[in-house]
């Protein structure tokens, strides 16, 4: 099977006129009427509306689907979703139809779906694909990213907009010294293989007894910021505040450029079942509540990491400092990357950027978009398009939303790609067939 990238294949469609219905109202530029087809309460506080739209400028009518709701509501709450298995390998995701969310992959109270980042085909059989961007889901890493555009998901419909890295938590040191997490709960006879010396061991079962192998010593935190933080692996990661090889990292935190760093101090405990505040071989230590109990290595040339506990441990203040998820991100459940920013602060975007390819912009004169809006206290999914997949510019697109009333938004994967869903229905398309994805954005409704 080759590993060659593909370009994702897209079409465009022919270009159509569909007739207004009803009474035609005016509608503030570029918007030239608007027509109310349907309105649907799906939830409390969770709306469907379906209208119909011309906008100066483009050849034919275009619809409008939008799902909102409040922000804040604490029954919503919005998800990256894989649609098919993913490899940790190689980072592929085997494609699936959205609709492929209503028997696996989909939230528990999954309403709808929408479509997710832009993806890049790896292989034809069976269809496999990378998104473009970094993709968290449930905060564990699949897709690590380079610091492009995304948006994360926080609890109660909220969300933030960024350019988030994932980078490896560490325990920081006196010296300058640090280390990173090589495992998460490994059985004690395979510590050896499973963390370097500049590495740590995490235990985080609460009330779990940890027996220190030969060849360690362990401490328990009283603190949850190890466990919390997010899951994934980075294999070839050199840590040079470490021994400066390569090495596995298990354990992440988000980063932001416009963000605060948030630094944490994790309070060094005395077990009862230890001598002292550093457990030695043979001594058990249970991993306490909200914290967790981490073991390093004694028995290689250098002792980074033994040795920076060791040191933490004798302090006046025995403790470890670290640093979690940068201000702003520290609730965020999953990441999804997307292109560009449709809607800035209400200024919709006029340029187009380095990001965003010539034909994305255009379409070759227009084609079906969704996109993610913040709209004051509201928030939408939308998706606008024609007839035979005809539909709008992006800058045009950006200027409806605008126009709509939308603060902020972000654009996700267009033209045949573009797609809304609720289980139990016919996804709206602009072609009425389904494509095959990787991913989507979905949003569940709970209580």
């Amino acid at each position: 099977m080759s590993s060659k990238v593909f370009t994702r294949v897209v079409g465009i469609g022919l270009v159509g006129l569909v007739a207004l219905s009803g009474a035609a109202t005016a509608w503030a530029s570029p918007v030239t009427t608007k027509v109310l087809i349907s309105r649907k309460t799906l939830k409390p506080g969770l709306t469907l509306v379906h209208s119909r739209i011309t906008v100066r400028g483009v050849f034919g009518a275009q619809e409008v689907y939008k799902l909102a709701w409040k922000i804040g509501n604490p029954h919503v709450s919005l998800h990256s979703s894989l649609l098919g298995p993913y490899d940790g390998g190689t980072t592929w995701i085997t494609d699936h139809v959205i609709s492929h969310l209503a028997s696996s992959g989909g939230p528990p109270g999954l309403v709808a779906a929408m479509t997710g980042d832009y993806s890049i085909y790896k292989s034809w059989s069976p269809t496999r694909s990378v998104t473009s961007g970094i993709l968290v889901q449930n905060r564990r890493v699949f897709r690590f990213g380079t610091g492009s555009l995304a948006v994360g998901y926080k609890p109660g419909g909220r969300f933030v907009f960024g350019h988030p890295i994932v980078r490896p938590m560490k325990l920081d040191f006196a010296g300058g010294t640090s280390a990173t997490v090589g495992a998460f709960n490994p059985s004690a006879w395979t510590l050896a293989s499973a963390i370097r010396s500049d590495q740590v061991a995490v235990y985080t079962r609460t009330g779990q007894t940890v027996t220190v192998p030969a060849g360690a010593i362990g401490v328990a935190l009283d603190s949850d910021a190890l466990a919390t933080e997010l899951r994934g692996r980075q294999a070839g990661f050199t840590n040079v505040n470490g021994v400066n090889k390569p090495e596995s990292v298990v354990a992440f935190r988000m980063t932001e450029p416009t963000a605060e760093r948030r630094p944490v101090s994790m309070p060094i405990a005395a077990p009862g079942t230890c001598a002292q505040n550093v457990c030695q071989p043979g001594e058990s230590v249970a991993v306490p509540a909200g914290g967790v109990v981490a073991l390093a290595r004694t028995d290689t040339v250098n002792h980074v990491a033994a040795d920076g506990l060791e040191a933490g441990a004798q302090s006046g203040t025995p403790a470890v400092d670290t640093a979690i998820d940068d201000a702003g991100w520290g609730n965020v459940t999953d990441i999804a990357g997307g292109k560009p920013m449709l809607v800035d602060a209400g200024h919709a975007i006029a340029r187009r950027p380095d990001s965003v390819d010539p034909w994305q912009w255009d379409c070759g004169g227009g084609c079906w978009r969704p996109a993610l809006v913040r709209s004051g206290g509201s928030a939408w999914m939308i998706l606008i398009g024609g007839k035979n997949g005809f539909g709008l510019t992006m800058p045009k697109f950006a200027t409806v939303l605008a126009t709509m009333g939308a603060t902020d938004a972000i654009g996700f994967d267009n033209n045949n790609s573009a797609e809304l869903w609720r289980p139990g229905h016919r996804p709206i398309t602009g072609y009425g067939y389904e494509r095959l994805l990787p991913t989507a954005t979905s949003l569940s409704y709970r209580g």
